[in-house]
């Protein structure tokens, strides 16, 4: 991933988490493809998604948010769970 693309995805996520009411890191390891496919499937019907992104992005990305807290979890596999409702 060049510097461009990683600028892009700190941006969208700078946005996500901008408009989101709540925001959760969790460890998403031993997870299959197909559970993650149906967690996204679910959260979609709650107006919620997950991101799954490098730690270092993420940590961008909530950076000047109200998220900011989350930071200090940003340890091995993480996935960023936002939801705006």
């Amino acid at each position: 991933m060049n510097r461009e693309e990683k600028a892009s995805v700190v941006h969208a996520l700078s946005d996500k988490l901008s408009q989101a009411k709540i925001a959760i890191v969790t460890d998403y390891r031993g997870l299959t493809v197909n559970k993650m496919q149906e967690l996204r499937r679910q959260l979609k019907q709650s107006n919620a998604e997950i991101k799954v992104a490098k730690n270092t992005l993420l940590s961008r990305a909530v950076q000047g948010t109200p998220f900011e807290m989350i930071q200090e979890h940003l340890q091995g596999t993480s996935a960023l769970t936002v939801s705006f409702d």
